[in-house]
């Protein structure tokens, strides 16, 4: 399943991204925080989660958070080389059920830094940032946001502050947008001559709140207060600050009660859903329904209603 499930969930084109450090862990007080260990030049090399940390929860929750508080969690090559990491090892590992991304101290992720990053090199604007093909570095050639997409579980931003630019689009690669009242959001690409990195805006961003809406926004650059983007249907759920840690493991912790090959399913079904025509999606649909009906876990749902019990889904 492991082989075909990878697959199955690149419906985007995310097959051009550079390949990421190894991974290790290191246990800290009943949870799991991990950073890459970087393989690549010296220059390239970070501490072991310094920008980007992974910690795993009971019952089988990740937690992403951006680290450069400092910064606002700006993202760097270094940060997204770590995100990049995670997300394949959240990808990857069956025990995860759900993820929730989030960033550290006050923002969600101020977007891109444009000023020299921490290990000494331009940022986005700087002239030696620039590739060998010209234009300005951006990180749209990498793998993370798109990466998300193909999580076969249900991802969910916690936006506990702005999120603007990359940070914006970051929370478009996710199923969910949990946010705080403090949260913010905005694409200010258009306010820098660029458009959205990611390229989710253009993409996501009609279908979520309409051709018209999402133009405005795309044009205008402006950052939307929580309640406009949760008026929008930007953000699916609007909370309390204080509430919204607690909200927001609660929603993972539900979500991943789900029967993970029906997630996986579902998932892969909606994201692609967003290409095809109904006659598609229907026969793909179809297709997927007769698999299932075969699994060992339709048993165990059955069994568990009968008997009254919460199922054990073994993911086959």
């Amino acid at each position: 399943m492991g082989c075909r499930r990878r697959r199955l969930f690149r419906a985007f084109p995310v097959g051009f991204a550079r390949s990421v450090a190894s991974r290790s862990s290191a246990d800290t007080g009943g949870r799991t925080v991990c950073g890459p260990t970087a393989t690549t030049p010296q220059e390239d090399c970070v501490p072991e989660g310094t920008y980007c940390q992974l910690e795993v929860l009971d019952p089988g929750i990740a937690k992403i958070t951006l680290n450069r508080p400092e910064r606002l969690n700006a993202c760097t090559p270094a940060m997204h080389r770590e995100l990049d990491a995670h997300v394949r090892r959240c990808r990857d590992d069956d025990s995860i059920r759900a993820v929730v991304v989030t960033g550290a101290g006050r923002a969600f992720c101020a977007g891109a830094e444009l000023v020299n990053d921490e290990e000494g090199r331009g940022g986005l604007g700087q002239a030696r940032n620039v590739p060998p093909g010209g234009g300005p570095r951006t990180y749209a050639n990498e793998a993370a946001p798109w990466e998300m997409t193909a999580i076969p579980k249900p991802v969910i931003a916690m936006i506990n502050g702005p999120a603007v630019g990359w940070g914006a689009e970051l929370t478009l690669h996710c199923d969910l947008r949990v946010a705080s009242e403090n949260a913010r959001i905005g694409w200010v690409f258009s306010q820098r001559s660029l458009v959205p990195d990611t390229g989710a805006g253009p993409f996501l961003l009609p279908r979520l709140v309409g051709l018209d809406h999402a133009l405005e926004i795309l044009y205008s650059g402006e950052v939307l207060s929580a309640q406009r983007a949760r008026e929008l249907g930007i953000f699916t759920h609007l909370v309390a600050q204080a509430e919204l840690e607690k909200f927001t493991l609660e929603l993972a912790t539900k979500l991943a009660r789900s029967a993970p090959l029906s997630a996986a399913h579902l998932k892969r079904l909606a994201w692609r859903g967003l290409s095809q025509d109904l006659e598609a999606s229907l026969l793909e649909c179809t297709r997927v329904l007769n698999d299932l009906l075969e699994s060992e876990d339709l048993q165990e749902g059955i069994a568990a209603f009968l008997e009254r019990r919460q199922p054990e889904w073994k993911g086959r």
